[in-house]
């Protein structure tokens, strides 16, 4: 657990928090590469994705010289995964530039003490014994 000035206590590798609204742009900003062929596109021009593009370029060639429509299948199914790994990098890329500290916030402070009972041993015995 770490305390960050000004958002409060959390855990020192915690994940960022998004709001409804940044999750919304979030989801905004990925609907131009919802088709296939848009998301191909963006792997062949953008720089950020250059570490897929020779995997992307064998598995069309590979399609294309596919024996039969069972190898054809699994090199379909391996462009699938490619194109996913490139939409979550972009996802991440996104997320990157929005959110906020993900707080844990006060479960443990006084006004919720007041709430807990202090455990009763036979009423634990007669729980576990149920």
């Amino acid at each position: 657990m770490v305390f960050r000035d000004g958002v409060g206590w959390t855990f020192a590798d915690a994940p960022p928090a998004f709001s409804a609204a940044e999750a919304g742009w979030i989801e905004r900003q990925m609907q131009p590469y919802a088709q296939d062929a848009a998301m191909e596109r963006a792997i062949n021009a953008d720089e950020s994705f250059a570490g897929l593009r020779s995997g992307l370029a064998r598995t069309r060639r590979n399609i294309e010289a596919a024996a039969d429509d069972k190898l054809r299948e699994m090199h379909t199914k391996t462009l699938a995964m490619i194109l996913a790994n490139a939409r979550l990098m972009q996802r991440q890329k996104l997320a990157s530039v929005t959110g906020a500290a993900r707080t844990i916030q006060g479960w443990w402070g006084p006004a919720r003490r007041a709430d807990l009972q202090p455990a009763n041993p036979d009423a634990i015995h007669r729980l576990l014994s149920a």
